[in-house]
């Protein structure tokens, strides 16, 4: 009698222990919401040198402001770019003559002091006359080139800097024809093709755009608040990626 009374006081309490120690169980994952893959350390912390929780701070404090900041990096990207490249127009006239335009920024950084390159064999028929257009000075004048044409031949930029050798050159053969090109440092020439390749010109502009992006600090703290705000690894990628295409877009039109 003594004895069965014992076993079931020993029953009561080990399930009222069972019981105590479910409660305390941990929820199991599938409980869990699904988790969001951040942006992989790398993209913020590892290059930047902020640690995850730094990140995480600056990411949400600035979450609010977030339409403010990029309205205001692109109205300072469009209105006040220091590093706007150079533009090299030419006009081919069946005759031989060529009308040149030549276009710097007003604001340009130091050693950028470009001057256009033409084939040896043009003379100048008119004095340059420069004029404020558009945010920079252009310089209009006129070369007897004969008449062999412009094919073949190399048109650039030339001058003392060996980072900012970047400018547009667009050609328009007496045909019609559009042949356009972007000098860089390691070729300030280019030669103008008798058939331009659509493939080749927007890989030229998608590198002038990418070196744009690095040389200009403003577009480096912008792409930075991108990689805060952006949060997960594709929208991170997506982003950076349009914002590169569309800056490369925006050189075109120059």
């Amino acid at each position: 009698m003594g004895s069965g009374a014992g076993r079931s006081s020993r029953t009561a309490r080990a399930s009222r222990s069972a019981a105590r120690a479910a409660s305390w169980r941990r929820p199991s994952k599938r409980a869990r919401g699904p988790r969001e893959r951040t942006a992989p350390g790398w993209l913020t912390a590892g290059v930047f040198g902020l640690s995850s929780t730094t990140v995480a701070g600056v990411r949400s404090a600035m979450r609010p402001g977030v339409v403010a900041v990029l309205v205001l990096g692109l109205v300072r990207v469009a209105l006040a770019h220091p590093l706007a490249p150079c533009v090299l127009e030419l006009r081919e006239t069946p005759g031989g003559v060529v009308e040149v335009g030549w276009k710097t920024p007003l604001v340009r950084a130091r050693g950028a002091e470009l001057e256009p390159v033409l084939p040896a064999r043009c003379r100048p028929l008119r004095t340059p006359k420069p004029e404020v257009e558009g945010g920079g000075i252009r310089r209009r004048w006129t070369v007897d080139c004969g008449r062999d044409g412009l094919v073949g031949q190399r048109v650039g930029v030339t001058g003392p800097g060996t980072v900012v050798l970047a400018a547009v050159v667009r050609v328009t053969l007496a045909d019609g024809r559009l042949v356009q090109g972007v000098t860089s440092p390691g070729r300030p020439l280019v030669t103008i093709p008798p058939r331009p390749r659509a493939l080749d010109v927007a890989r030229d502009y998608a590198r002038l755009g990418v070196a744009h992006i690095l040389t200009g600090p403003d577009h480096l703290l912008f792409v930075f608040a991108l990689v805060l705000l952006a949060g997960t690894a594709r929208r991170v990628v997506a982003t950076v990626t349009a914002f590169t295409f569309g800056h490369s877009i925006t050189l075109t039109l120059a």
